[in-house]
């Protein structure tokens, strides 16, 4: 904290596998980060680190603008880290269906505080097809440790969106 408040910055961005683990170190949280338990934005003001987290507002915005209304599609989300929590938290105000979040753990789920179908990995495979939007945001393709499909890609129905919020720092 002492590096950081040294360098005079605004703030700053928090990405994998920090957003959870930010959360002791701030001095205030958004009600909206508080929810999702994960924090991607910090805004220094008057030497307080404040965390926020956008992961959802932005997700959710551009998908709608450019894809149209979720409201009647069935939604995959692939992790369950900070940032699918934003974007599932998120996607919640905008579709009539429960959001299947899919991770490899599913004591992941345990500090959950949004309502989902849990879903393990390995029995995604089984369902894949049923979903018209699947977004990817475990840190497969980060980096070459994290290079394999996680998801039988052939088992994606032809018409599925398939988005990736993964991005190489």
């Amino acid at each position: 904290k002492e590096i950081i408040n040294e360098k005079a910055l605004d703030g700053f961005n928090i990405t994998i596998p920090h957003k959870e683990s930010i959360l002791p170190y701030l001095d205030e949280v958004s009600s909206n980060a508080k929810h999702i338990g994960a924090v991607n934005t910090v805004l220094i003001q008057d030497n307080k680190w404040i965390g926020y987290n956008t992961d959802g507002i932005g997700f959710v915005k551009g998908l709608i603008e450019h894809y149209g209304s979720i409201q009647d599609r069935k939604i995959l989300v692939l992790g369950a880290g900070g940032a699918s929590k934003g974007i599932v938290s998120e996607m919640q105000k905008f579709t009539n269906h429960k959001i299947t979040v899919a991770n490899r753990t599913m004591s992941r789920f345990d500090n959950w505080q949004i309502d989902i179908n849990a879903i393990s990995l390995t029995d995604v495979q089984f369902v894949l097809h049923t979903f018209d939007i699947i977004i990817n945001t475990t840190p497969v393709g980060m980096n070459t440790q994290h290079s394999e499909f996680i998801i039988p890609v052939e088992k994606i129905c032809k018409n599925s969106l398939v988005c990736d919020i993964i991005y190489i720092p």
